[in-house]
């Protein structure tokens, strides 16, 4: 498997985009999420959204699905969020599997497990740490709420 990486041009191009749309949409934080396509299925090289963070409504809309459905809960926070960019990662089913909806996940577990964490003044190599200790933490509560149940009758 090949490694892919943007241009610092690229970068620098997608940073500039989301700090014009902070700016238009006046939200509080934009995140640019990337995803590599696979060129010998047709896709393109990358594809980027624009992310709004949620409103209250939006997320409070989103934890009352995904006690039913994950996924499609994911799915409508995602079309709920999206400002700009490329609008096929909502709407393909793969590379919304594949490649936005692990993105959201992260930052929504890291938010939860590191509130006082701004995530744009923290590196990628930080950002990386600290969803691999989000999900640890994550871990380690799923399993303490499954050893912690009484015994059924």
């Amino acid at each position: 498997m090949e490694d892919k990486n943007l241009t610092l041009e690229q970068e620098a191009q997608i940073k500039e985009k989301a700090a014009a749309l902070k700016a238009e949409k006046k939200t509080r934080k934009v995140y640019p999420m990337v995803v590599f396509g696979d060129t010998d299925c047709g896709e393109k090289e990358f594809y980027v959204a624009y992310m709004g963070e949620p409103t209250f409504p939006q997320f409070s809309k989103f934890m009352a699905a995904s006690k039913k459905d994950e996924v499609n809960a994911m799915r409508q926070l995602a079309r709920d969020c999206f400002l700009d960019g490329d609008k096929e990662l909502v709407d393909n089913e793969s590379l919304f599997l594949f490649g936005l909806m692990s993105q959201l996940s992260e930052i929504i577990t890291t938010r939860h497990y590191f509130p006082g964490v701004h995530l744009d003044s923290i590196t990628d190599e930080e950002f990386a740490m600290l969803s691999e200790e989000a999900l640890w933490l994550h871990q380690q509560v799923l399993v303490s709420r499954l050893t912690l149940q009484p015994p059924s009758p």
